[in-house]
């Protein structure tokens, strides 16, 4: 967990205080996930490979967001649709960074 207060603890987890150091302590892992916050997403989109992104047919209020994603540096490559039980549609979308 990347944290910038010095004093959080929680048991069984691993905090550092920098994506940098999140990266090292990962570096033997298989995958690593990004579960934000917004600064934390900003820092991060330029070194991923993948997105696994959620998008919600809804606008809501809210004072943090996911950067804009440039789609000339992105190819989906799936996309499920499905709509909740109170009618609300939304899509579980991959992206994979473009290598050219």
């Amino acid at each position: 967990m990347v944290s910038r207060n010095l004093n959080t603890f929680y048991d069984g987890v691993e905090i550092v205080h920098s994506l940098e150091d999140a990266f090292s302590i990962s570096s033997n892992d298989e995958e690593v996930f990004i579960i934000g916050g917004s600064n934390i997403y900003e820092q991060s989109l330029s070194l991923v490979e993948y997105l696994y992104i959620t998008e919600i047919a809804k606008a809501f209020e809210g004072d943090a967001f996911f950067p804009e994603i440039d789609k000339s540096l992105w190819t989906e490559s799936s996309r499920e649709t499905h709509v909740s039980s109170d009618g609300l549609k939304f899509s579980f979308v991959s992206l994979q960074k473009n290598t050219n």
